[in-house]
């Protein structure tokens, strides 16, 4: 009933704006709090990673390459490392 009710959606919002905000700041440092909010996304709604990979996805398109000095190879181990954390937490 939690989840039909809709009262996860302010979890949800939550943790979509805690990945958006780790995105938002050099990536190589903030994997970990992307991990975390990946996680948070996964505990909110078993479709979490429908958003939360929509939105790393349209990040790494949409970025700049030379955005914050990391190229898409390094974002990619960035995200694998975060997707590494979520899966294990």
């Amino acid at each position: 009933m939690f989840s039909l009710n809709g009262m996860e959606t302010a979890f949800m919002l939550l943790f979509i704006t805690l990945a958006v905000a780790a995105l938002s700041r050099d990536l190589r440092e903030s994997w970990l709090e992307l991990g975390l909010a990946w996680t948070g996304l996964m505990w909110t709604r078993p479709d979490g990673f429908v958003f939360g990979g929509a939105t790393a996805l349209a990040w790494w398109v949409f970025r700049p390459a030379g955005a914050a000095g990391l190229g898409r190879a390094e974002i990619l181990r960035a995200y694998a490392k975060s997707a590494a954390l979520a899966l294990v937490v």
